[in-house]
């Protein structure tokens, strides 16, 4: 059987261990003092024994038998002291660091691969596969060669004291060897189906916490049975059965471990009675026996546990292959001028935009107008790149898009949206994203906003706003989202439906604030009224531009414009 199954993984799984290094040689401490108390436990009883039958030493019984204590004792603090912390340790150590790797990894994906339809599976790899990767592929590897040294030096040991019994020992150990790998063949197949039962069930119960409004709407207790229920119920059978083979892989040792330990001592009686061995040697072949046992377990398990992760192993590293933003590049000191220059953009094989060609010049007041469903969103997210058009190019002050650094392009275009998430932590903590902003910054953009409504609130702008900003109307939650992006001072501040939940005076004291704040605004809206304070219109049709101008001349010239004025946006 090979450890790997792929050179890819071995790869891999070698450049993981490498961060890790620097723990082995307390792995290698504490495995070699735990080695050396069990090696000398059954060789004390060996002492001892023979000293009381055959010698009847008197002194060096109670020699042995104070030593055979110390052994013990000492046995048991490094066992269960040292071994364990220094484990639950590392464990903790290396989850905590493969979190942080695995989320740095995720924000630099692009915004195409951090869709809803992903969370469930970005949610896994926190939750589930990187807690087994930790202690299956790290710890679990380190068990099984360990342990795999320990069992040979037993089996020599064992060798020196009688070849005929030891030679019986590992027959049985073959026997155990054999049935235990045919389950854990088992066991990696029903841990593989109760991974993808699992994160089946897990996007599902994500889609029915924020679906909850919908499901009360419409009573849906059928939804909840035949969409939800039977996902649980898949993944609940699938965890059954994983456990009960995992049982019986347990419960197989334990069989394993009688039968063995019954043939051994038959044995060893019938080389007593022959005067082969000492009765000593026969108690140390005893005692062997119990650890050889326990020790072929642990291999085994800690192989079994390797294997059985490995689906997790995959999907953990499979995030890191995702193709990621390219960050660095030249700075954006000023903004002057973006163009589209042939822009197509798809999602997978449906196009979205197509040929687009416009720009967009410092000082202009932009509305993007169309129907419902035609691409607002996806092209203004083409302006700081959190999308990448799919064929032609953007350009800004005539450099491609994709030269300029992610960080200073972002801090300067700035795109707001009405469904942008607030955080389970304060209003000021969700304004700065922890970053350092004067106070009297923080109250400016407040005013700004129009949120008076902080000061009412128990603890003001250190109030918490719970999760998504639960606490606070859609209304307020907009507004703080606004704030968040005001106070960084973008020299392009994109509007998309950001006020749908403001009532439409406040929206205006608003809009007028920015508009004279912010050098160039490019708003999406269903309100006339802001549309209308745009100085150009561009409105798009299948993907195209269909016509530009003012409200006035649009309404003049453009049949589609008149048509979404008429059924689409509200006065």
């Amino acid at each position: 059987m090979k450890f790997f199954s792929a050179s890819n993984v071995r790869d891999d799984i070698k450049k993981f261990e490498r961060k890790y290094k620097r723990y082995y040689p307390i792995f290698l401490l504490l495995e070699s003092l735990f080695l050396t108390t069990n090696v000398l436990t059954p060789l004390l009883i060996k002492k001892t024994i023979d000293s009381a039958f055959y010698r009847g030493s008197v002194e060096e019984v109670a020699l042995f038998s104070i030593l055979y204590f110390v052994v013990l004792v000492s046995q048991s603090f490094i066992m269960y002291r040292l071994n364990f912390s220094v484990a639950k340790h590392l464990l903790n150590a290396s989850r905590a660091k493969e979190s942080k790797g695995a989320y740095a990894k995720i924000l630099t994906l692009p915004l195409s691969f951090l869709n809803s339809r992903n969370t469930g599976d970005y949610l896994s790899i926190f939750m589930r596969d990187i807690p087994k990767v930790a202690s299956g592929v790290y710890l679990a590897r380190l068990q099984f060669f360990f342990n795999l040294g320990f069992f040979l030096v037993v089996l020599s040991l064992l060798f020196i004291l009688n070849v005929k019994l030891a030679l019986v020992v590992l027959a049985s150990i073959v026997l155990f060897f054999v049935s235990t790998s045919i389950l854990k063949k088992m066991v990696i197949r029903t841990s593989q189906r109760d991974q993808e039962a699992y994160q089946r069930f897990l996007k599902r119960s994500r889609e029915v916490v924020e679906g909850t409004p919908v499901l009360k709407q419409f009573s849906g207790l059928l939804f909840l049975r035949d969409f939800l229920d039977s996902s649980a119920r898949e993944w609940s059978r699938a965890s059954i059965i994983h456990s009960t083979v995992n049982e019986l892989s347990n419960r197989n040792i334990e069989m394993n471990r009688w039968v063995g330990s019954t043939i051994v001592l038959a044995f060893g009686v019938y080389l007593l009675w022959k005067g082969e061995i000492s009765v000593g040697t026969l108690l140390a072949f005893e005692s062997y026996m119990n650890w050889i046992y326990d020790i072929v377990r642990m291999a085994l398990t800690g192989l079994t546990t390797f294997f059985s992760t490995v689906p997790n192993w995959e999907n953990f590293t499979r995030v890191f292959s995702l193709p990621f933003e390219r960050a660095s590049g030249i700075d954006l000191e000023r903004f002057e001028k973006l163009q589209l220059k042939n822009v197509h953009f798809k999602y997978d094989e449906t196009p979205v935009l197509t040929g687009l060609n416009f720009e967009i010049n410092s000082g202009d007041k932009i509305a993007i107008v169309a129907r419902s469903g035609a691409g607002k969103s996806t092209l203004v997210s083409l302006f700081n790149r959190l999308l990448s058009p799919t064929e032609g190019e953007i350009l800004i002050n005539g450099v491609p898009i994709e030269q300029y650094s992610l960080q200073s392009l972002r801090r300067n275009i700035v795109l707001v949206r009405s469904n942008d998430i607030l955080f389970d932590t304060t209003i000021k903590n969700n304004i700065t994203l922890f970053e350092d902003f004067p106070e009297d910054e923080i109250e400016n953009v407040l005013k700004m906003c129009e949120c008076d409504f902080v000061k009412e609130l128990e603890n003001g702008i250190d109030t918490v706003v719970g999760e998504r900003g639960t606490r606070l109307s859609d209304g307020q939650r907009q507004r703080i989202v606004l704030a968040r992006a005001l106070i960084r001072k973008p020299q392009v501040l994109i509007l998309d439906e950001v006020t749908s939940g403001v009532d439409s005076e406040t929206e205006e004291k608003i809009l007028e604030k920015i508009l004279n704040e912010i050098e160039t605004v490019i708003i999406v809206s269903h309100r006339l009224s802001t549309i209308k304070k745009a100085s150009r219109i561009i409105v798009l049709n299948d993907g195209r531009v269909e016509a530009e101008g003012t409200h006035e001349e649009l309404m003049k010239k453009s049949p589609l414009y008149r048509e979404i004025v008429k059924s689409q946006l509200m006065r």
